[in-house]
């Protein structure tokens, strides 16, 4: 199957990236800034690389803080707000064997960044509550 080592190396790196310790730092240093739970901030790296980890992380949000919450409504916001980025380029211009996807990607993380700013924007302007 030729999908197969796309498939194996982004599951290789969403491993590395969660168990290196990067989001723990980002996060110390976000939150002086920002006063949302880590667990969004987290939510926000892992999107455009993992669905079903960043669905976790929202779970967890809704059973800590409750479904009507602030936090989760925010969580939900950039749940469904961004895409996972790095799953789409690597499946589907995979399977196609199209190399240049340069673009894609840049657009992507800018979307899924772009989800982010409107969640702090809500939030800040008051327009969730």
């Amino acid at each position: 199957m030729i999908l197969f080592p796309s498939l194996m190396l982004l599951t290789l790196w969403v491993n590395l990236f969660l168990s290196s310790g990067f989001i723990s730092l980002i996060g110390t240093f976000f939150i002086r800034f920002f006063p949302i739970p880590l667990d969004l901030l987290l939510m926000a790296f892992t999107r455009p690389i993992s669905s079903q980890t960043s669905l976790i992380i929202l779970k967890r949000i809704y059973d800590h803080y409750g479904i009507d919450h602030l936090y989760s409504l925010m969580g939900s916001i950039l749940q469904t707000g961004s895409d996972t980025t790095l799953y789409v380029v690597s499946l589907y211009y995979g399977s196609i064997h199209l190399k240049k996807y340069s673009y894609t990607l840049w657009l992507g993380f800018f979307l899924d960044f772009l989800s982010f700013v409107f969640m702090l924007c809500f939030y800040y302007l008051g327009m969730i509550s």
